[in-house]
């Protein structure tokens, strides 16, 4: 699936998402439905994601996630999140102070363990951060201007290296 997600002008979320079937024409391949997702709270600070894999960052630091099913369930977090990238599915937060905590696949999150996790977990080593981009490689921005990169390729999700914005 390909999509997105915004939040609306009432602190709303609406995404969408399309499924890249390849006997579609053009036309209706760039046809997608929009989808409300209901059960968040009230206001959204930032969303991520599609109508598939999405989550949302409620004004109050909360993180909430959804998968196929549309439905909303709160990730827990030691503090409140200030960022969120990813979905239900594969995501991670930086809760305030700058740790980064992640869910998903174990190869995917930068713990190294090779362990799933459905509940975000803190990444050892990546703390500071002030942003985050989750993918099948993510990196991790700190403030001092380090990235930190992990992910699947080869490196069974431990961090793979670092380097310096100039």
């Amino acid at each position: 699936f390909t999509g997105g997600c915004i939040v609306t002008p009432t602190d709303g979320v609406a995404c969408w998402a399309q499924s890249p079937a390849p006997d579609l024409d053009p036309a209706a391949r760039a046809t997608a439905e929009i989808y409300p997702i209901a059960g968040l709270p009230t206001t959204t600070a930032q969303v991520t994601g599609h109508s598939h894999d999405g989550c949302a960052l409620s004004s109050e630091g909360e993180v909430w996630c959804w998968g196929i099913d549309q439905t909303p369930g709160l990730k827990t977090l030691p503090g409140d999140a200030i960022h969120v990238e990813g979905g239900q599915s594969h995501g991670c937060a930086i809760v305030s102070g700058g740790q980064l905590y992640c869910w998903g696949p174990g190869y995917l999150i930068g713990t190294g363990d090779g362990v799933d996790q459905a509940t975000p977990v803190a990444v050892a080593g990546l703390d500071n951060i002030i942003q985050v981009a989750v993918g099948t490689t993510s990196g991790a921005l700190r403030a001092t201007g380090e990235i930190m990169s992990w992910g699947q390729w080869g490196s069974s999700g431990r961090i793979l290296g670092t380097a310096v914005i100039p």
